[in-house]
């Protein structure tokens, strides 16, 4: 019987639900019946009441939408977090993924005190548990890290491998990418050619809502998007083939969308997938420029001296897809020189070890071909890790000296 266990891992899963925007408790969370068996095989519900009779656990009854049962648990003394206990979330990474993850060991706070609980964890144990850390939903494919829910102010005081930040997004990303959407659907429309001659939609929505901000009129504007269909945007804008089209998307199944039986959802995907499909572009040309980045969702972090070159990089993307947009770009005062860039023989043996943690993790392998030099690839580098694996055989820590020491040899004169 595992039911400390079991309480550690309800405490550690309240505790990564700070992850999320706006949690400020740990609250209860949800545990399939199938994972609370892992930790108590025997005698589960008696030893489950006698958890919530010792004062340790509280248990909830919840009934979903569908009218299926549900519970939560919630830990309700101090004690551990047990991060080894949990098991990454999301969608399986790709090769661009773990570098991108990778990027996460670089940056860092140096002063936190006003950061959440969470972001100075993050700090603690990411050299241990960094795939914790880094998320690709399952809706429409965004990556999640720590820095997604860092208040804004604090951004500015980041540091990237030791430097200071500079950051680029897109203006009114969401609204660009529906006009978009919208003319690739239904011809020209009034939304469309709002967007086309530099209308800020959030300023229009704060005055036709009579709200005080544009950060208000920014929110209305997502929670009118994202409901199910109604009539509040015809009551803000008069009747148009747009806001019809809009409604008419949200009331029919869409096949790709993950929750397509929430047709409510469908403009969120359409939105959330086009922009992923933008910035992955933006993000292999980043890497393919050795260029190191954080993503936030349209935004992007760089360091301070990349910036030029990188804006040069985002425009050129945003040209493609878009008429008119607008890329905004911040940078702190005096970026330091320039850092050298890693050799080409340190990425390789960078990259051959992300390849090593793939497989000892489960976790889906780079692309199945390893460039070693101008001339030399390994177009089987699966089986080569595999046979190496056969012929070392005594644990993670000494085939990856091997694999190293392989590459060393083959790089006598990386240059």
């Amino acid at each position: 019987m595992k039911a400390p266990e079991f309480i550690e891992y309800v405490r550690t899963l309240m505790f990564w639900r700070l992850r999320l925007k706006n949690e400020v408790e740990r609250t209860a969370v949800y545990i399939p019946y199938s994972k609370v068996l892992e930790f108590i095989p025997t005698d589960t519900k008696e030893v489950l009441a006698q958890l919530v009779a010792s004062g340790q656990l509280e248990i909830t009854q919840h009934t979903s939408t569908n009218e299926k049962t549900y519970y939560c648990y919630k830990a309700l003394q101090a004690g551990y977090i047990t991060p080894h206990l949990l098991e990454p979330k999301g969608a399986p990474l790709t090769p661009l993924h773990f570098q991108m993850m990778q990027y996460l060991l670089h940056i860092e706070l140096p002063n936190d005190s006003e950061a959440t609980i969470f972001f100075k964890t993050f700090q603690l144990l990411k050299n241990d548990f960094l795939r914790l850390f880094f998320t690709v939903d399952t809706f429409c494919g965004r990556v999640h890290t720590p820095l997604t829910n860092l208040h804004r102010p604090l951004r500015k005081d980041l540091l990237f491998f030791g430097n200071p930040i500079a950051s680029l997004d897109v203006a009114q990303m969401q609204p660009t990418i529906l006009g978009k959407i919208l003319f690739e659907n239904i011809g020209t429309n009034e939304f469309s050619t709002w967007l086309n001659d530099g209308k800020d939609i959030y300023c229009m929505l704060q005055s036709k809502a009579n709200l005080e901000t544009r950060d208000q009129g920014k929110k209305r504007f997502f929670e009118i998007l994202f409901s199910k269909p109604n009539n509040q945007l015809v009551k803000l804008f008069g009747e148009s083939d747009w806001i019809t089209w809009i409604n008419q998307t949200k009331s029919q199944r869409l096949e790709e969308n993950p929750h397509s039986n929430k047709p409510h959802s469908n403009i969120a995907y359409l939105l959330q997938s086009t922009e992923v499909q933008i910035m992955a572009k933006v993000w292999e040309r980043l890497a393919g420029a050795n260029i190191p980045f954080i993503s936030i969702h349209d935004e992007i972090i760089i360091q301070s001296h990349h910036l030029k070159q990188a804006h040069k990089i985002f425009d050129s993307v945003l040209q493609v897809e878009f008429n008119r947009y607008k890329l905004n770009n911040k940078a702190g005062d005096n970026p330091p020189a320039p850092t050298p860039k890693p050799s080409l023989f340190e990425m390789q043996r960078q990259w051959y070890c992300l390849m090593l943690e793939a497989q000892f993790k489960g976790e889906p392998q780079p692309e199945n071909t390893l460039k070693l030099g101008r001339c030399d690839t390994i177009s089987k580098a699966t089986e080569l890790i595999n046979t190496h694996y056969q012929q070392v055989g005594n644990g993670f820590t000494e085939y990856r000296q091997r694999i190293e020491e392989l590459i060393n040899i083959n790089h006598l004169n990386p240059n």
